[in-house]
């Protein structure tokens, strides 16, 4: 799975997770929370 494909399907729906809760704190702390994982991956 390439790395553009891999970014579609994790970060994008964890962003519209975290849009959902509507929680600006916890949208910062998971969008950090996914990079890392991008990084670490």
């Amino acid at each position: 799975m390439g790395r553009k494909a891999y970014k579609a399907q994790y970060l994008y729906p964890s962003m519209e997770l975290a849009e959902h809760l509507n929680s600006g704190k916890f949208k910062h702390k998971l969008s950090d929370t996914v990079k890392k994982c991008i990084e670490d991956w």
